[in-house]
């Protein structure tokens, strides 16, 4: 980026002198050169504050703990109230969580920080172009990924179910479901009560991700994440952090706090399988729903 900005840079300045060579002789076409220049200048100029916005880091990221996810479909699942999200629909859900982490934020700016806002993405590795197949299996149906055999490696992003609730279940037997207790753990609830981080303090919680539809059903490997973290000033910073090594997911859970609650029937309760990043999708009318805006689930709890 500091090259494209130094080459802007230059071009406009040779603009310039061409305009001073050119004046007497061709005033229409030394015009048309000024005019030019400014606005070369100008693009030079939004990209130099734009890259300042985000160029100094104001937070450290790392994971301290995970969730192991590692059979299809996910035994890890959230039961939420489609009303919550959706004002015309009724009724109770299932989501399944493809994705947790302990994440550890440290403020390493000299003065307080309060995070306003963040996205998370991650470089995947996994089969591009497979297909699924709904196999029937009791009353039911089961999901089965086909694999394309083309292995790739890309950024893809990953949907946060925001701050956690104490409905999330452990599931290998549906009228013994294992309830945990996230919500006092959950990396947003502690955020939400949190005013600000003073130099060196860290903000650590659970976060729990949805993955786009055609990595749900296929085992993924998750290299690196970004996080872009905006701060209430309106301050971004562009940050990376790696995987858990294989050796220390080999756990169920390794790292972080979880309440274990009581085993629960879920076959007694009426509900039905809807990703929550589809519903919220189908309510918003958009595609791109990455941002978690705390500020804006602050007002809503507030405004309850």
């Amino acid at each position: 980026m500091d090259s494209i900005i130094h080459g802007l840079e230059i071009i406009g300045g040779i603009g310039l002198a061409l305009f001073g060579v050119f004046y007497t002789s061709h005033k229409q076409v030394a015009i048309w050169i000024f005019f030019a220049s400014g606005v070369i200048f100008l693009l030079a100029l939004t990209l130099f504050w734009q890259q300042k916005s985000i160029s100094k880091p104001q937070f450290k990221a790392g994971i301290s703990g995970s969730i192991n996810i590692n059979s299809i479909p996910s035994p890890l699942v959230l039961l939420y109230d489609k009303h919550s999200y959706d004002e015309k629909t009724h009724g109770q859900s299932i989501a399944e969580i493809s994705n947790a982490i302990h994440l550890d934020l440290t403020n390493i700016n000299n003065i307080p920080v309060k995070l306003r806002s963040y996205q998370i993405r991650a470089l995947f590795e996994y089969d591009e172009g497979g297909t699924v197949d709904l196999i029937k299996v009791g009353s039911g149906v089961r999901p089965i990924y086909k694999p394309s055999g083309k292995n790739v490696r890309k950024w893809r992003n990953l949907y946060s179910i925001g701050p956690l609730t104490d409905q999330i279940y452990f599931v290998t037997d549906w009228k013994k479901a294992q309830r945990y207790g996230l919500n006092k753990y959950g990396f947003d609830n502690i955020a939400l009560k949190t005013k600000q981080l003073n130099p060196g303090e860290s903000l650590s919680g659970w976060l729990l991700f949805e993955v786009d539809e055609d990595l749900r059903y296929q085992n993924f490997k998750i290299i690196e994440y970004e996080a872009i973290l905006t701060a209430a000033t309106g301050e971004t910073s562009q940050v990376k952090f790696k995987s858990l090594p294989e050796n220390k997911t080999t756990e169920f859970v390794s790292g972080g706090s979880i309440d274990m609650l009581e085993l629960v029937d879920l076959t007694k309760i009426k509900w039905d399988i809807c990703a929550l990043i589809s519903l919220k999708r189908a309510a918003s009318g958009k595609e791109n729903l990455v941002t978690i805006d705390l500020s804006d689930i602050g007002k809503k709890i507030d405004n309850r």
